[in-house]
């Protein structure tokens, strides 16, 4: 079983690239799960238990942390629990961050992986040009196959190869910041291009946006900042930062969720 969460598809493709590869029926999207109260699953024999998220600031999405306050998996024990991240460059500590929130639910992670994907953080960054964008989605394939060959012997101990270095430092500083400040969602603006088509309504994964008066309306002080709400707008009207001027990115490879 796996699940997941993206906002973007990034981390969608590797789960599913992963349950393809490793015979696993069972895909569970946090978004989804939350919205439907679906906390409570069991494992079959020889069934491993995966999550599979993007990195945000070097630590854990606050939704797949929400989600797994109320998780209950039956028949974990003694089963191979592994995590694998999608990130820019680096996941820093986010593996041992979501390691010691399964410990809270009595779940002991054995593994974490790192897959390099295209940028996506537009708030800062510029998304990558199409075809370094390519080029980064070719090799993360690659490292899927490599992560999933790893699932399938169980691998423990050093497994991610991309915590960067000065991975603490990074964490404990940055980290901090998204929880503080990034994920306040008066950060948001939106301009006039906006047409009220209310797309970001529909693909905010935790209901933070409704539509008022024909233009998006924040109702929730703190968002999960996955940014789905403007990396999909079709008229690239939704504003956080410099994210007007950096472009605009979904997965090319994997068809996007709509929550």
């Amino acid at each position: 079983m796996i699940i997941y969460f993206s906002a973007c598809g990034n981390s969608k493709q590797a789960a599913m690239m992963l349950a393809e590869k490793l015979g696993d029926a069972r895909v569970i999207n946090v978004a989804r799960a939350l919205k439907d109260k679906e906390f409570e699953y069991k494992l079959e024999d020889g069934e491993s238990l995966g999550f599979v998220f993007p990195v945000y600031f070097w630590g854990v999405p606050s939704i797949v942390l929400d989600f797994i306050k109320d998780l209950k998996v039956e028949n974990v024990k003694d089963k191979y629990v592994y995590c694998a991240m999608t990130c820019g460059s680096s996941t820093g500590l986010a593996g041992k961050m979501l390691k010691k929130e399964l410990a809270k639910k009595e779940i002991a992670l054995d593994a974490e992986y790192g897959i390099t994907m295209p940028d996506t953080y537009v708030v800062m960054f510029p998304v990558d040009k199409k075809e370094v964008a390519i080029e980064r989605l070719d090799n993360a394939e690659k490292q899927i196959d490599k992560v999933a060959n790893a699932i399938k012997g169980q691998s423990v101990g050093k497994t991610n190869e991309y915590k960067g270095g000065l991975k603490q430092f990074i964490t404990y500083i940055t980290y901090p910041l998204y929880n503080g400040v990034y994920r306040k969602t008066k950060r948001f603006s939106v301009s006039k291009a906006c047409v009220g088509c209310g797309i970001c309504a529909k693909v905010c994964p935790i209901d933070a946006i409704e539509m008022k008066d024909g233009s998006p309306s924040w109702v929730k002080e703190k968002c999960v900042h996955c940014l789905a709400c403007i990396h999909k707008c079709p008229e690239n009207a939704i504003i956080n930062g410099a994210s007007a001027k950096n472009g605009q990115y979904v997965n090319p490879r994997v068809k996007s969720d709509i929550y």
